[in-house]
C-alpha cells in the first residue's frame, strides 16, 4: 500500500477514466478541498490523504475524471466530500463498512420519520459514491459493484421497515416481538425486480 491511498495499489492506470476537460476538472477539484476545508482529527487525516492523493498522477487522474465523466458523482463528491477523502484513505471496502454501519444503527434506533428520511438519503448519497468511485477506479469487478448496490438497497429498506413496524406499534396498530429490530419476526417483507 503506498502512504497516499488503498487506491492507487487497486486502481489500474489503463482503466481510468479520461480527463476529457481540464477546467472542469480543476473547478471540481477546487469545490471538493474547499468543502473538505480546516478538517481535525480523524478528518485530518483524511484530507491529508486526499491531498497526497491528488498529488499522484493516478489519484488526480481518477479525481479529473470522474469530475469530466460524471456529473452525478462529482456532485456526490463536492457533497460528502469528507466520505470521498475517507474513502481515499481507508479504501472503498473499509468506506462501504462504515455506511453498513450506519444502516444498521439508523434501523435499530430509529427516530422521527423527518429524521429517518434525511438519514437514509445521507446514507444512499454516501454509498453511492464509494460503490461509484470504487467501479471507475476499476478495482470492483461488476459482482462486487452490483452487490453493493443491492446490499444498500437492502439495508435501506430494512432502517424503513424498521420505522414503519416501530411506528405503527406506536400507534397501537401491531405488537412487535423483538422492538429492537422488529423486521425478521414481522412477517413484513418487499419483493422488488
Amino acid at each position: 500500500m503506498t502512504a497516499a491511498s488503498p487506491l492507487l495499489d487497486a486502481a489500474p492506470g489503463h482503466r481510468l477514466p479520461v480527463v476529457a476537460d481540464p477546467d472542469r476538472a480543476a473547478i471540481a477539484r477546487e469545490r471538493i478541498l474547499e468543502r473538505l476545508g480546516e478538517a481535525q482529527g480523524d478528518a485530518a487525516d483524511d484530507l491529508a490523504a486526499f491531498r497526497a492523493f491528488l498529488e499522484d498522477p493516478t489519484g488526480r487522474r481518477l479525481i479529473d475524471g470522474m469530475a469530466c465523466g460524471s456529473a452525478y458523482l462529482t456532485q456526490l463528491a463536492v457533497i460528502e466530500a469528507p466520505v470521498l477523502a475517507r474513502t481515499v484513505r481507508l479504501g472503498p471496502v473499509a468506506a462501504f463498512d462504515e455506511i453498513r454501519a450506519g444502516f444498521e444503527a439508523l434501523k435499530r434506533q430509529g427516530g422521527t420519520e423527518a429524521q429517518v428520511m434525511a438519514e437514509l438519503r445521507r446514507l444512499k448519497r454516501r454509498a453511492a459514491l464509494v460503490i461509484g468511485l470504487a467501479d471507475l477506479a476499476g478495482i470492483w469487478s461488476l459482482a462486487e459493484v452490483t452487490g453493493a448496490v443491492s446490499d444498500t438497497a437492502e439495508a435501506a429498506l430494512q432502517a424503513a421497515f424498521a420505522h414503519l413496524l416501530r411506528d405503527a406499534a406506536r400507534r397501537g396498530e401491531i405488537r412487535l416481538d423483538t422492538p429492537e429490530d422488529p423486521g425478521p419476526t414481522s412477517g413484513l417483507f418487499a419483493l422488488g425486480m
